[in-house]
């Protein structure tokens, strides 16, 4: 499995209904548009996303995006996290990798998208025994407190070593942008769920616990942000 200089790759947005923090969270208007218009255009701009399919278990999100007519397609109820959500649409193709976009990122815009697949691309190319690749940015001081956001230890070869959501002075954060080859990305949807990741409310502390090699990809932005909360919206709203 190799890649080619021009590839492509399967985008796939993972939009929960029932999110703990903010329910209904995909539909959320955001300068008068729901914000799964927003990410789905933004993955449909991008030169290196295709083709972009939403994935849900929500009838209502189903419903809305067929509407607007975006490609989506539904997932079980019982998917703990994107990735898992993620994973259940790649079973049913062949594509080698799939660039999973979580459904919580209005600000990721097509030159962003771009920006970071076609660096992935070339991390992808020149260690083959790399099974995601992963952006991460700076974190403010303010971030390393806000146990929203997941931080992120990184090694000087930019692997990424372990994931908190408590305040650690890693200096770094996680984005919520993943180029997955598919096997890891199956194997991980059949993964156990460790006491660590429960306790962390963390799905990505799997991802080293279970030995994947995760490689990280800087992007230089700290006014990235994922809507968690209500909140987020206004904050969000001002950043477009």
């Amino acid at each position: 499995m190799s890649l080619k200089p021009t590839q492509t790759f399967t985008c796939i947005i993972p939009a929960r209904f029932n999110s703990t923090r903010f329910p209904g969270k995909p539909l959320q208007q955001i300068q008068g548009r729901a914000m799964i218009d927003w990410i789905y255009d933004n993955a449909k701009a991008s030169k290196f996303a295709d083709p972009v399919i939403v994935a849900t278990d929500d009838q209502k999100i189903y419903d809305y995006c067929k509407e607007q007519g975006m490609e989506v397609v539904m997932t079980p109820a019982d998917c703990e996290n994107g990735s898992v959500r993620a994973a259940e649409v790649a079973k049913g193709m062949d594509a080698p990798y799939y660039f999973e976009l979580q459904g919580d990122q209005p600000l990721v815009k097509a030159e962003i998208i771009d920006e970071f697949l076609g660096k992935a691309r070339e991390e992808m190319i020149k260690n083959p025994a790399i099974d995601i690749v992963q952006p991460y940015a700076a974190a403010t001081p303010e971030m390393i407190q806000d146990e929203d956001v997941v931080k992120v230890v990184v090694s000087n070869s930019g692997k990424f070593l372990t994931f908190t959501r408590h305040p650690l002075e890693t200096g770094y954060r996680t984005l919520g942008l993943y180029l997955w080859k598919r096997e890891p990305l199956l194997q991980f949807r059949d993964m156990e769920i460790s006491k660590l990741e429960q306790a962390e409310t963390c799905h990505l502390v799997r991802f080293v616990l279970n030995d994947l090699v995760v490689q990280g990809i800087q992007i230089d932005d700290t006014n990235w942000i994922e809507v968690d909360r209500p909140e987020h919206i206004s904050q969000v709203e001002k950043l477009i």
